[in-house]
């Protein structure tokens, strides 16, 4: 009996620790996806919104260019006005991401789906307001939407409009959620306690994974970059944009002279 009772003492200590560590474990990824979120809001503002206005401005050159060039079906081809690329991501892919050949990581900047920005913060909020835990008082309905807020969240950083759509439909990846920490005076068996402990091991793993994921994430990879080149003396965010308004303002002289000739 006295072997039990021992045996139960260190099953509820085991549990504590892996409390700990879980809690720890949290800690290390929320403040990591709050510096990349700060991250994301910076590129947003100095480049992103210039990239999306450049691939406005090409999609309706390109549609333009379309228009006036006359299909010959015999010899059609696949042609681009992206010259050896076949898109404008892969034109500024080569022109803008590529660093030197010597360097040791290559520029990569945070991929973009098809959708708007005001369709993925239209879809992202609305799953906020869904899925967000601070809505619930529920502590088992918490712990379950602080795990699909951490998808949602992981999606709309790496602007995964499909998964966020998926999410919206209810496809949520299980995900091993810890039980409340058990009364003073619970009476629970071993196989419950080592059943728990169990538990708590699955969610440290899964963060330790989600905090991979951000680490080795392009939006990471692409921060230590612009880290490295302020080292350097050189913002390379404002490189980039300087590049992306000499580009808007040669897009837009183009697709004015496209549209006199409509006229």
């Amino acid at each position: 009996m006295n072997v039990d009772r021992l045996k139960i003492e260190q099953l509820y200590a085991e549990i504590e620790r892996k409390r700990a560590e879980l809690t720890r474990q949290r800690d290390e990824l929320t403040k990591l996806r709050t510096e990349l979120d700060g991250f994301a809001e910076l590129y947003d503002k100095l480049v992103g919104r210039l990239q999306a206005e450049l691939d406005g401005l090409w999609q309706e050159i390109e549609s333009l260019q379309w228009q006036e060039r006359p299909l010959d079906i015999n010899n059609y081809t696949t042609g681009s006005i992206w010259g050896p690329y076949g898109s404008m991501e892969e034109a500024f892919d080569a022109k803008y991401r590529q660093g030197p050949k010597n360097d040791s990581i290559r520029i990569e900047m945070p991929t973009r789906s098809s959708a708007s920005d005001d369709e993925l913060k239209s879809l992202y909020r609305k799953l906020a307001r869904k899925y967000h835990p601070d809505t619930t008082t529920d502590p088992e309905e918490k712990a379950r939407r602080t795990v699909i807020m951490a998808q949602i969240n992981a999606a709309y950083r790496s602007r995964n409009f499909k998964e966020l759509q998926a999410l919206d439909f209810g496809v949520v990846r299980k995900q091993p959620v810890a039980p409340p920490p058990p009364p003073a005076q619970a009476q629970k068996t071993m196989a419950d306690l080592v059943n728990t402990i169990h538990q708590l091991q699955e969610e440290i793993d899964w963060t330790k994974i989600e905090h991979q994921k951000l680490m080795t994430s392009p939006l990471m990879q692409f921060k230590i970059e612009v880290s490295l080149a302020r080292g350097q003396g050189r913002d390379l965010l404002r490189d980039i944009a300087a590049a992306l308004r000499n580009d808007l303002a040669q897009a837009r002289k183009q697709l004015a002279g496209l549209r006199a000739q409509r006229r």
